[in-house]
């Protein structure tokens, strides 16, 4: 990552309602316009540890198989989702039925209990 920001956490409606909970108390902020994510392709030996510490409570995010079975009883909540981005789509835009110009972006996400998931943003 390129040009980002770590923050302390805050702690406002938004930010509890948005963003996945985890221990620690900072934040790393992108910014579409100035930052950049790259994949990392040299040895990630070093850096294994980390796949088993634990970041969240385990009963605090969904599975994407259990998003993919139970879709309609969650239909209108906000979950947690613990997933990594295995694919990101170009930005299109769309016209909605009502008329309204905007972006739209599919990532496809993966986890241990799915391959390929896709989000539309």
């Amino acid at each position: 990552m390129c040009n980002f920001m770590v923050q302390t956490k805050t702690t406002t409606e938004t930010d509890i309602k948005y963003r996945p909970s985890s221990s620690s108390m900072y934040q790393i902020t992108v910014n579409e316009t100035h930052s950049t994510v790259s994949q990392f392709s040299g040895d990630d030996s070093e850096f294994r540890f980390i796949y088993s510490l634990p970041i969240v409570d385990a009963q605090d995010y969904y599975a994407l198989v259990d998003i993919a079975s139970y879709s309609k009883n969650l239909n209108g909540l906000n979950v947690n989702l613990m997933a990594a981005i295995k694919d990101v789509g170009v930005v299109k835009d769309i016209v909605t039925k009502t008329g309204r110009r905007m972006k739209r972006r599919e990532l496809k996400l993966f986890d241990e209990t799915c391959v390929s998931f896709p989000l539309i943003m």
